[in-house]
């Protein structure tokens, strides 16, 4: 944690198990939470996460390509990469290190695994919801198996690279992670990726939740 490295892997998709409608507050299957009728919602892997934003992105190309998006699977990536750097830039102090007499100390050598929930809208916009202290490695669903198990092998490359190079050469920069595996590098001891180019469609302009209009959010 000392420099504190932050990386970024693929999750999966919860699907919300009614039509999302805005007008009607009261129905909870119409809004994705934690809390009611989870175990009812459909789960889909990044793939099929993928191939859905690039069929919405086909269906809308007219209205979507006038916000910017070329490649809608790149687009939602990269908001997510920027969600998870902002998170560790902002609360490296309180997550990740202690106050002791004014200073921040930081522990070396630890590693954990987090995760963190975002919904997107109709303009593909990712919304950040929350982050979690763990990814629910306990849900047995077939393709989180082998979703974790990528994770988790290559996370051990990582460590055991790391760990290779401090008993190498302690005074050495630990970066480049040659063994990255599907991680990637979002924060890294004050610098943190960022998404060049993207500009948010104002909240107030979209329509549904804080502006005028229909519903604006998608099912996944």
């Amino acid at each position: 944690l000392d420099p504190l490295i932050v990386l970024y892997h693929d999750g999966y998709v919860r699907v919300g198990n009614a039509e999302y409608n805005e007008k009607d507050w009261n129905s909870t299957t119409q809004h994705l939470t934690t809390h009611t009728y989870l175990a009812d919602e459909e789960k889909g892997t990044i793939q099929e996460l993928e191939d859905w934003l690039q069929e919405y992105y086909d269906a809308n190309k007219g209205r979507l390509s006038k916000t910017g998006v070329k490649d809608p699977v790149i687009h939602v990536r990269n908001q997510l990469k920027e969600m998870i750097a902002q998170t560790a830039d902002c609360f490296k102090n309180y997550t990740f290190g202690v106050e002791h007499d004014g200073d921040t100390l930081n522990a070396e050598n630890g590693y954990a695994i987090y995760g963190f929930d975002s919904i997107l809208d109709r303009d593909l916009d990712a919304w950040y919801i929350e982050a979690q202290a763990g990814p629910g490695m306990e849900e047995e669903f077939d393709f989180r198996v082998e979703m974790h198990r990528d994770l988790l092998r290559s996370m051990i490359d990582i460590v055991a690279e790391i760990q290779q190079k401090q008993e190498t050469d302690p005074a050495a920069n630990l970066l480049p992670i040659e063994n990255l595996g599907g991680w990637e590098i979002v924060y890294a001891d004050g610098w943190m990726y960022e998404y060049e180019g993207y500009k948010r469609i104002p909240q107030h302009e979209k329509p549904g939740c804080g502006g005028g209009g229909a519903s604006s959010a998608i099912k996944r």
